[in-house]
């Protein structure tokens, strides 16, 4: 409870009522994007969500891939540029995509930049269940980024941005249906970018070895 959030960005000491109360922040069956902190010998998890990219999610699409396809990277939260999608790319496989959040949003400030923002005067708590509507563009482009990362796994290619992005310019260029991506027949050509920008990576790399 320590590190939760609380809704508006309130820097406050947690209560024993907020203990009470926690279900208005999170309830079974809610996403939640966290930070794990340690791990206990028990199999148990310490999980932050102490700043604002982090907590509960919503208004957006899950999706789940084999974890060993993902590409391990310092950083889980990307922007697709040009699309005006956001993806967390978690090591576990859970896949979230969701639009862009307006410039001015506070969703990417860190610890310091929320304690700064609680000098300012204090916004009101925003519903945690509140429907969000997204905009049919805004869906389309969704959906085209989900059936990228389901044509990469079932190629069995290393998912990340780079490849997602390859995925959908190829898919472009043979003017492909959001759901023609995901026909059989067309895997090979629109991950055909992807499959040779992991080849030349590949060769890179023990051509370094090589000289080594």
């Amino acid at each position: 409870l320590s590190s939760v959030n609380l809704p508006g960005g309130e820097q406050r000491r947690r209560t024993y009522e907020d203990q009470l109360n926690m279900r208005t922040l999170f309830a079974e069956g809610d996403v939640v994007s966290a930070e794990i902190h340690q791990f206990w010998q028990d199999g148990a998890m310490s999980l932050h969500t102490r700043s604002r990219k982090y907590g509960k999610l919503k208004g957006g699409h899950l999706l789940k891939v084999p974890a060993f396809l993902m590409r391990r990277m310092k950083e889980h939260f990307h922007t697709l540029e040009g699309l005006d999608v956001d993806v967390i790319l978690a090591s576990n496989g859970f896949v979230w995509i969701c639009p862009t959040p307006p410039e001015g949003s506070n969703m990417d400030l860190d610890d310091d930049d929320a304690n700064d923002e609680s000098k300012k005067e204090e916004e009101p708590p925003t519903e945690t269940d509140q429907q969000v509507v997204i905009p049919e563009d805004a869906r389309k482009a969704m959906a085209r980024v989900r059936n990228a990362i389901l044509a990469l796994a079932s190629a069995s290619l290393e998912i990340w941005p780079a490849a997602i992005l390859d995925t959908i310019a190829d898919a472009s260029k043979y003017n492909l249906a959001v759901h023609e991506m995901t026909d059989v027949d067309n895997l090979e050509k629109i991950t055909a970018s992807a499959r040779s920008r992991r080849d030349a990576t590949t060769a890179a790399q023990k051509d370094q070895r090589d000289e080594v």
